[in-house]
């Protein structure tokens, strides 16, 4: 049975560029391509009427010559979008300052990843911010095949995330607990308050990818996302439960971040997620980082 292969793309500016690319992929036996329509920084690679615009993007038929390339080749077309990260011009952050996500009380303590700043996911002003941008690509590129998400999740931050204000309130309201105190910084992993904990955070990003699917399926495109393959750890890492997602129906396929350049180690998580998606119907797809010093018969064994 031939393996199915896709690959995640910066785009190109010019249709040469464009043209080339997608011709070596498809030699390459690539079958789908998750082009990057907004990345973590907060401006899109498209003309949005919501978000700032990365300079050199501002036309729309740059995304409209990678959708006709890719599928003239024969490829499926996802529009990548990241979620929850806005460090650079952002607009959101712009108009809703409050909307950062912080470890204590102000937004001096600013949660970051890897110089990215971090928004709070638990706010209505967010989420709704982050899937305005997806109804407006699937608006605008009316024939891509799927929406594919990116950073759904909270920062890698051991727990610390995000316990603005507006989280401290929620989390007493909803669960009876103290943010600040009973579920420690650092993350105290044990007793009903990290559980409530752990739910809670989970429960929000679930919210997120449910109207997400809402979206795509409203315009009869599917859904699938990127996602960290530490599971189940990253319920309590990240709030990221994406088998939940998988078993509940929300994604057309999952693309765990398996970047590893041992190939044991590849099997090994490939084995756990096989495993936790068995019944499910949804199309597993690990994520590999083929650095270059790779060669082809280490490339091989790591597929």
């Amino acid at each position: 049975k031939p393996m199915k292969t896709g690959a995640w793309i910066h785009t190109p500016r010019d249709t040469e560029e464009t043209d080339h690319l997608i011709e070596q992929l498809a030699q390459m036996g690539i079958g789908r391509i998750c082009a990057i329509f907004k990345g973590p920084s907060g401006p899109t690679y498209y003309p949005s009427e919501i978000a700032h615009v990365v300079e050199g993007y501002e036309d729309p038929a740059i995304y409209g010559r990678v959708v006709d390339a890719a599928h003239r080749c024969g490829m499926e077309v996802e529009a990548w979008i990241c979620t929850f990260t806005e460090s650079g011009r952002s607009r959101l952050l712009e108009q809703h300052p409050e909307c950062v996500g912080t470890v204590g009380d102000t937004s001096e303590n600013t949660l970051s990843e890897d110089c990215k700043t971090w928004v709070c996911a638990a706010r209505d002003t967010v989420q709704a911010y982050e899937l305005s941008l997806c109804a407006e690509v699937l608006e605008r590129y009316p024939t891509i095949d799927r929406l594919h998400l990116d950073y759904v999740r909270y920062p890698w931050s051991n727990g610390t995330v995000c316990r603005c204000k507006a989280c401290q309130v929620e989390f007493r309201e909803q669960t009876g607990f103290d943010l600040m105190h009973d579920v420690l910084l650092g993350g105290d992993r044990e007793g009903p308050a990290f559980d409530a904990f752990v739910a809670w955070r989970c429960g929000h990003i679930r919210r997120f990818v449910e109207q997400a699917r809402a979206l795509a399926t409203q315009a009869g495109k599917g859904l699938t996302a990127a996602v960290f393959p530490f599971y189940p750890s990253i319920l309590f890492d990240l709030g990221q439960d994406w088998v939940d997602w998988c078993r509940a129906g929300l994604l057309d396929a999952v693309y765990p971040m398996n970047y590893n350049s041992s190939p044991g180690m590849v099997s090994r998580y490939t084995g756990v997620h096989t495993h936790a998606l068995q019944d499910t119907g949804v199309p597993l797809f690990e994520g590999l980082w083929i650095r270059e010093w790779l060669n082809e018969d280490h490339v091989l064994a790591l597929t």
